[in-house]
């Protein structure tokens, strides 16, 4: 699509972002050209997603790769759900929506200098790039994108379609109910060694995996993942042909069974004649929920270690136990806690109230200091 034509498709709606939010639109026009790159990102084209925002849109979403980095710079691949809106007008609507809710963007809010505007969004963090007010400014100047604000917007109805409501993220797995239930039935109950299975997301293919030597990466943050290598054989061709990314893998470890792993990552390596194997990575349920969702409000008050769960775990799958007395955990002085994913939330508690986490699939272990068994050989 031609970027003049791009523009005329977002300008209704744009303008009824400024009216009910008081957004310019030449600001959400602007980023909209510049996140979905004048509509040809795939994000765009699939899922009408304009500025790349997670979660679920009234239950519906699209899984997407991409790469999230933890504050000590260890970069993980993953597929993450974006929001996946009925037509383009849903998304701009989501984003004035966003820009109000959010204390950090209030600088935006009411502004009428777009040079301003854009200032205002990039030291609010919409994005890391410095460059990001300058290139907006480019393309707001480039197309004459102040044309679309003003105090008068023609042909806009006086009162613009309610926007329908984002629900609460959605997860993959609908398994945990509040109580420990086994994750799939097919898998067997009685565990003399340690096991690996691959399934199907619907959980209908299950089968298991031999012979895979696997590399386990367990710390006390809760975050745990492995990587293995597969050679196709002749035996092994079904559970080969299921490892793709977004099947689950069930590992008995030393201290539970069952852990379900999401696969984040496939390297297909056929360099040697008539030789085929994959490197498969695979990332714990615990990091592949928590980072594919956000705490949007911050806090600043004294928060004991149960109120800073609280607000990290809310209104997700998971539960807590406090393996020690509450009055054991210190009171943290927080200042502005929240506006992160969740996954980061939850190693900033752990730093902050110096604990240790210990993960079995949706309960979460909360200790002051873990004891380890070592199994010496």
């Amino acid at each position: 699509m031609a970027a003049a034509d791009f523009i005329k498709k977002l300008a209704p709606g744009a303008q009824k972002v400024q009216k009910k939010y008081n957004v310019l639109a030449s600001l959400v026009i602007a980023q909209g050209c510049l996140e979905s790159g004048f509509g040809s990102s795939g994000l765009s084209k699939q899922a009408n997603n304009l500025f790349g925002i997670k979660g679920t849109y009234n239950g519906k979403y699209v899984l997407m790769w991409t790469s999230e980095q933890d504050k000590k710079g260890n970069v993980t691949r993953i597929q993450a759900k974006f929001r996946k809106y009925p037509s383009y007008a849903e998304s701009l609507a989501d984003l004035g929506s966003l820009y109000t809710r959010l204390s950090r963007y209030k600088a935006v809010v009411g502004e009428k200098d777009y040079k301003k505007a854009t200032a205002a969004v990039s030291k609010a963090g919409y994005a890391t790039d410095i460059h990001y007010p300058s290139k907006l400014n480019s393309i707001i100047e480039k197309y004459n994108l102040t044309k679309y604000d003003g105090e008068t917007i023609p042909d806009v109805p006086e009162e613009p379609s309610e926007p329908e409501t984002p629900t609460k993220p959605s997860y993959p797995s609908k398994e945990y109910q509040g109580k420990d239930v086994e994750l799939n039935d097919g898998l067997p109950s009685d565990i003399d060694f340690r096991q690996l299975h691959v399934s199907t997301k619907d959980g209908k293919e299950l089968v298991e995996i031999v012979g895979a030597v696997l590399e386990l990466q367990d710390d006390t943050t809760g975050k745990k993942s492995f990587t293995f290598t597969l050679l196709r054989t002749e035996d092994n061709g079904t559970e080969f042909d299921l490892l793709v990314p977004g099947n689950i893998l069930y590992l008995d470890e030393k201290v539970y069974n069952h852990q379900k792993y999401y696969i984040t990552d496939i390297e297909l390596d056929q360099s040697r004649k008539n030789v085929l194997q994959k490197k498969v990575t695979a990332n714990h349920v615990y990091t592949v929920l928590l980072v594919n969702d956000r705490v949007e409000e911050k806090t600043s008050k004294k928060l004991s270690i149960k109120e800073a769960l609280d607000i990290a775990l809310a209104d997700t799958p998971f539960q807590y136990v406090l393996k020690a007395k509450l009055s054991e955990f210190d009171t943290v002085d927080q200042d502005g806690f929240g506006e992160k994913n969740r996954i980061e939330l939850m190693d900033q508690i752990v730093d902050d109230y110096e604990i240790e986490l210990d993960v079995n699939n949706y309960v979460i272990y909360v200790y002051k200091k873990m004891g380890r068994v070592v199994d010496y050989t």
